[in-house]
């Protein structure tokens, strides 16, 4: 899988065992591969429960975020 290092948010899944997983990466403008960053993992409720992965970035941090 090719990572990309533009800023924005970004698609990204790990398959385990049986199962695959999609989440979204948000890397900010100023983002430096080099430099450590501190991570914030936000646990969606179950109102946006899916697996398009689109739908948890609507509420909460991801709205914020866009703004």
């Amino acid at each position: 899988m090719t990572q990309t290092h533009l800023p924005g948010f970004h698609a990204r899944s790990i398959d385990a065992g049986e199962r695959l997983y999609r989440y979204h990466v948000y890397l900010p403008p100023q983002y430096d591969a080099g430099e450590k960053w501190p991570v914030i993992l936000f646990l969606h409720g179950a109102g946006e429960v899916g697996y398009d992965t689109v739908k948890p970035l609507g509420v909460g941090i991801g709205t914020a975020i866009m703004r």
